[in-house]
């Protein structure tokens, strides 16, 4: 037939009859087979779509409304899976099953890429990215690997010549521990510290913006006027509020390890002062104190001394562990007489705290 066999009808178009149907495609001479689909014999019920020459079989969707190039479209499949398998590299090689990709659960319709259970499989992107889109990613495996592990991902070291093992998560609470007290350089957004200085006499129980006392005035602290809430003041004055609250207490959770140290500078000018001296206290929520340092600084116990001097001085390093709900301290005991008005305006004080991560 040289012919096209043109069918007319919008119902069933072709009826073949047997056990085993199918349309075969020959040369032009019809001696060489180069394709073959239907049912293929008696003793299969797979639909048989198969090449016959060196080609490949193509599939391809038709065009789209904007696009008038063929294969613009999906290809829908309605069926358990795709099985892929390879065979006919040697005459006579059986088929090898390499996996099947689909809702191959009958209890779920979520989309699976099973291998057979024996062979790797590969997403090789060449020189371009492998991008994961997903808020989870999963890893494991119901059967433990040669180390025990049922997690393993292997990278390849800087030299290409092996592979690092890594079996276990880095999880967000090993991360804060890392960040904070093991990692000197994880505390405070990566600087490691903490400095202040406040140049008021606010360390001795005036308010935060006091920098000047009143001249021929006897300063002495009244209960606890010269114990100053560190927290508080960052807090407050210094853009700390989400490490500290309010009340001075830290806030976080990461305890980190801390070196707390405190540094003096007050110029006395002609004050007459019996006693300057401070220290560093951390307490818990409960108010126990949980470490101090001895005090530093100028304490005289009979006459005072009126001298035109600084004084410096600083506590010894306090080393601490810091805990959710934690305060620090720096308590100043202080007596002090000042100078008449000619002289008070050069009395001066600066206080700077320190918080280093070790």
């Amino acid at each position: 037939m040289t012919k096209p066999l043109i069918i007319s009808t919008d119902g069933e178009c072709l009826k073949t009859f047997g056990n085993h149907t199918f349309w075969n495609g020959y040369d032009t001479d019809g001696t060489t087979q180069h394709f073959k689909i239907g049912k293929e014999s008696s003793t299969t019920n797979s639909l048989m779509v198969q090449n016959y020459t060196l080609g490949e079989i193509v599939i391809r969707t038709g065009s789209s409304a904007t696009n008038s190039n063929l294969g613009r479209n999906i290809i829908v499949t309605t069926s358990s899976g795709i099985s892929i398998q390879r065979g006919g590299v040697t005459q006579g090689d059986p088929y090898t099953v390499a996996g099947i990709i689909g809702a191959v659960e009958p209890s779920n319709s979520h989309l699976y890429i099973n291998g057979n259970g024996t062979n790797n499989i590969y997403i090789n992107s060449g020189l371009g990215g492998t991008t994961l889109s997903t808020n989870v990613l999963w890893v494991g495996s119901g059967n433990a690997n040669a180390n025990g592990r049922y997690s393993n991902i292997n990278m390849l070291t800087a030299d290409g010549n092996n592979w690092e093992t890594q079996s276990s998560a880095f999880t967000e609470t090993l991360k804060a521990k890392v960040l904070g007290s093991s990692n000197s350089r994880g505390f405070n957004n990566g600087t490691g510290k903490i400095e202040f200085i406040a140049a008021s006499f606010w360390w001795i129980g005036q308010a935060y913006n006091v920098t000047n006392l009143t001249a021929s005035t006897h300063y002495q602290p009244s209960g606890y006027l010269g114990k100053k809430n560190v927290g508080e003041w960052l807090y407050a004055y210094s853009g700390y509020s989400s490490m500290f609250g309010s009340n001075g207490a830290y806030l976080l959770t990461d305890t980190p390890n801390l070196t707390f140290i405190f540094e003096m500078d007050f110029a006395s000018n002609f004050s007459s002062v019996q006693s300057l001296c401070s220290r560093v206290i951390v307490e818990n929520s409960a108010g126990t104190v949980l470490s101090e340092t001895f005090f530093g600084g100028y304490r005289f116990n009979s006459e005072r001394d009126t001298h035109n001097m600084n004084i410096y001085y600083h506590t010894t390093p306090l080393r601490h562990i810091l805990n959710q709900g934690d305060k620090i301290f720096v308590d100043t005991i202080h007596n002090i007489i000042t100078p008449n008005s000619a002289s008070i305006a050069s009395v001066t004080m600066k206080g700077k705290f320190s918080i280093h991560a070790n």
